[in-house]
């Protein structure tokens, strides 16, 4: 566990630093498995390290890992990577009707760094913001709607008519909408 808090790169694993990180986040140890997940947040994050493409597999199996807090970590370090797939925003989308908070943020966290969500999955994002609107849950309630601001042209006519029977929410909801900051649009350069 030492050395997997250590480990560092400057830019792509090396070969024995990638099957060390592979053996770790693959192993049956609750601790050993989040330390390892850690450490691939923090070289990715910290060096702007490349994640391969078998790391990435192995935290995409984590997403499914009976332990929820592994569960959680896995979906919000595969979505600071961008590497969500299908199956992960599937996932993502399941997370989000779980009540275990963390679980909840790692689904909308995940959803939210996505250009745009399938339609199938929206009906479920609906769900959890209602819920968080009737809980009064400012942090997720910012959240979600920085997102749908995201995803949305008009998130406005959405919230009228997802709140259309909770008139009480809707004010907060376009509040929420009004104070959001626009999304930002990204300028990529060409290789």
């Amino acid at each position: 566990m030492i050395a997997i808090r250590h480990l560092e790169s400057d830019g792509k694993l090396d070969d024995p630093q990638e099957s060390l990180l592979l053996e770790k986040l693959s192993a049956t140890s609750r601790a050993i498995i989040l330390n390892a997940i850690a450490a691939t947040e923090r070289m990715v994050s910290k060096h702007e390290a490349v994640a391969s493409e078998a790391v990435v597999r192995e935290l995409r199996t984590l997403t499914d890992h009976r332990d929820d807090e592994i569960r959680a970590k896995a979906m919000c370090v595969l979505a600071g990577l961008g590497k969500l797939d299908e199956a992960t925003v599937e996932t993502a989308a399941i997370m989000l009707e779980d009540h275990q908070k963390h679980l909840v943020f790692a689904g909308v966290y995940a959803l939210s760094t996505l250009d745009s969500v399938p339609e199938r999955v929206v009906p479920s994002i609906d769900r959890c913001f209602v819920r968080v609107l009737r809980a009064c849950d400012y942090e997720f309630i910012d959240l979600i709607v920085a997102a749908y601001r995201r995803w949305l042209d008009d998130p406005q006519s959405h919230f009228e008519g997802l709140l259309q029977d909770s008139p009480e929410h809707l004010p907060i909801a376009m509040e929420t909408l009004q104070k959001a900051p626009e999304p930002l649009v990204q300028i990529r350069r060409g290789a």
